[in-house]
């Protein structure tokens, strides 16, 4: 039985109804699906390509064979639909290598059992991409980032778990949960969206309950002060499950950020808190000095004293011994979250390690710089001690300030200074001759941070490979300032590099 045009468009103009798509996407849809059926009625040409044109008003159906050109040079893999291009121009003169081309196929009829049927499973299956991603567009639409959906069910290979969105089927992975919640199909759950892979099958919506950014949502949601601006959420971190911190600051001085957050006998924090399993939140309020806002990170333990060293991005946190475990927190995470919270590195120490390893760390600067200036021990110590610790430092400080050491004479301090920056000088042609010789792949990775190829030349670090088998604190013992996270994406981004050329060769 074959079937009519008005019948077919009638067919489509259903599905378009029922499916909620636009008319001419679902024409194009079908118009696919009897191209497919035509591998099953013209079995002679099983690997050609077939286009389909169905109109619009009338319904009537045109079907044409169609060809990839190919340039001379390259071979011909497939006859059935591609065509060298000498002989495509025998069909269309003007064809050019790269072109699609066709032929119209005379007296096509498509029956509804062997065209429609044959077609079915490929019609259904982009008429469901289809859906996806219009349900996808008015999910994103909404700019919801955080969405609540039920859970459909729990996938035994990985554990990951099918959340069902505004009618989008989402996943979330296992190792975005929070950690000892369990879920179950039937749960309602809150998440954030992480990621859409459009290229995926079934379209993957990646869904996390352990980003920082989720934390940052929930308070969001909770705290309407945060919508309208009064708030701010500066950064958030997170041990998920276990503790996380999140800094605020309000643009109102009327408006207590910390209280604000909290909530009337807590009840804003604890329902995030319930949300995330109980894990426990400290707010801080933010603070433009950065060693207040640290002493608010580190709170509730009390500090005795900080010592900033801008330059290397360090600050030493002092804190009486039966306080230090407090300031540390269980398995580190305190100190951790409060480092990641204000992008400082911090050590903690009890006063009297700190003062002896300050007192080790003094005789070693003080040591090097002596053999270095070929000072004597004493004076080299006066230096350190004075804050003058460093080659640059003893070159570059205005005289006056050298002068101002007791016991320093002008011409002693002139001799010293000439003979720092003599060496500094050497030190600097010698960088620049090793920066000459990195390698292009080092360079791109390095990009256009600042000052990070002289630091890895002084290092001797001139190789891809050399800069992959470094660790952060390495690459900050040669000096380089930079956030870890970034300094950590470039050493993983030169391994993946440097692992692929070494399977190369070895393959």
């Amino acid at each position: 039985m074959q079937i009519s045009s008005a019948d077919l468009l009638m067919y489509i103009q259903s599905i378009s109804r029922e499916k909620e798509l636009p008319y001419e996407q679902v024409l194009d849809i079908f118009g696919e699906a009897l191209a497919q059926s035509l591998h099953k009625t013209c079995a002679a040409y099983n690997k050609a390509d077939f286009r389909v044109r169905i109109d619009p008003q009338s319904g009537d159906t045109e079907a044409f064979r169609c060809w990839r050109v190919i340039g001379e040079e390259d071979l011909l893999e497939n006859p059935d639909s591609e065509l060298m291009l000498e002989t495509a121009q025998l069909k269309k003169s003007d064809a050019i290598a790269g072109e699609i081309i066709e032929e119209r196929l005379e007296n096509v009829n498509f029956d509804f059992r062997s065209g429609v049927v044959a077609a079915k499973q490929h019609m259904n299956t982009r008429l469901r991409d289809a859906e996806r991603h219009r349900l996808l567009n008015e999910l994103l639409e909404r700019k919801e980032n955080l969405i609540s959906g039920q859970v459909l069910r729990i996938l035994r290979a990985t554990g990951d778990a099918v959340v069902e969105v505004h009618r989008v089927e989402c996943r979330l992975p296992k190792r975005e949960m929070i950690p000892r919640k369990s879920l179950k199909a039937g749960d309602r759950v809150q998440a954030l969206i992480k990621e859409i892979d459009r290229e995926a099958r079934n379209l993957q919506v990646i869904l996390t309950r352990t980003s920082p950014d989720f934390l940052s949502a929930l308070f969001q949601r909770v705290v309407p002060e945060i919508e309208k601006d009064i708030l701010e959420i500066v950064s958030a971190v997170r041990d998920p499950g276990n503790r996380a911190k999140i800094a605020v600051r309000s643009h109102n001085s009327r408006v207590d950020p910390i209280g604000t957050c909290v909530g009337i006998r807590g009840s804003r924090v604890q329902a995030v808190t319930n949300e995330l399993n109980g894990e426990r939140i400290d707010i801080i309020a933010w603070e433009e000095d950065d060693a207040k806002f640290v002493l608010n990170a580190l709170a509730p333990a009390e500090i005795t004293k900080i010592n900033v060293d801008p330059e290397r991005g360090v600050m030493d946190i002092l804190a009486e011994p039966h306080l230090l475990a407090q300031a540390i927190g269980k398995n580190e995470v305190n100190a951790r979250l409060a480092s990641e919270l204000t992008k400082w590195r911090l050590n903690l120490h009890a006063p009297e390690e700190y003062e002896a390893n300050l007192e080790k760390e003094t005789a070693r600067k003080s040591s090097e710089l002596a053999q270095v200036l070929n000072l004597d021990e004493d004076v080299a110590r006066i230096l350190c001690e004075e804050g003058f610790e460093t080659l640059e430092h003893v070159a570059y400080t205005p005289e006056a300030e050298l002068l101002e050491i007791e016991g320093f004479k002008r011409e002693v301090v002139a001799e010293m200074q000439n003979r720092a920056r003599e060496i500094i000088e050497k030190e600097e042609a010698e960088t620049r001759k090793k920066m000459t010789r990195m390698e292009p792949a080092l360079l791109e990775i390095i990009g256009d941070v600042p000052d990070l190829s002289r630091q890895l030349a002084k290092g001797d670090i001139l190789t891809l490979g050399d800069f992959a088998d470094l660790s952060v604190e390495e690459l900050r013992e040669l000096g380089v300032v930079m956030p870890a996270e970034d300094a950590g994406e470039k050493i993983i981004q030169a391994r993946k590099i440097a692992y692929d050329l070494e399977d190369d060769k070895n393959g």
